[in-house]
């Protein structure tokens, strides 16, 4: 847990300010596990969220219904199990973009970076616990699964 490291990095901080710090993470977790895909954050950590003009909107409508975008930057954490711990850190990968659910007016885009390792022949190995989008599309699977119909 973040709350945790903090402690640990920095221990001369008024213990009410890390209190303080630490119910603020908590509230922005749950935030967080509104607007992102349902379990992302139990594999990912966020790094960065942006916001930014939507300046790729074609049509008028679409620039009046979702004039900004939200981008949310998410770094795999380290999933390693028991008998992997012999795999290296070795980086992460280019990110992977995932369209979600809009959110008050802003188009949702993640950007998803996976953690790579190595094995002992030097060779990467990238271990996917998680799947990221609907086959065959950009989108989060619980987007795609709407789009495609399978909610009612």
């Amino acid at each position: 847990m973040i709350c945790s490291k903090r402690a640990q990095l920095k221990k001369s901080v008024d213990k009410e300010i890390l209190v303080y710090l630490c119910i603020m993470e908590k509230y922005d977790k749950t935030v967080l596990e509104l607007i992102l895909p349902e379990g992302i954050l139990d594999c990912f950590e966020v790094t960065k969220v942006e916001e930014g003009q939507n300046e790729k909107a074609k049509k008028e409508l679409e620039k009046k219904l979702f004039p900004k975008m939200l981008y949310v930057y998410l770094d795999e954490l380290d999933n390693r199990e028991e008998g992997e711990k012999m795999l290296r850190p070795n980086g992460f990968t280019e990110a992977t973009i995932v369209k979600d659910y809009p959110v008050r007016n802003r188009k949702l885009v993640l950007y998803i970076r996976r953690r790579r390792y190595l094995n002992s022949e030097g060779k990467n190995v990238i271990l996917n616990r998680y799947v990221l989008a609907t086959p065959g599309t950009q989108a989060s699977v619980e987007y795609g699964v709407f789009f495609k119909g399978g909610l009612g």
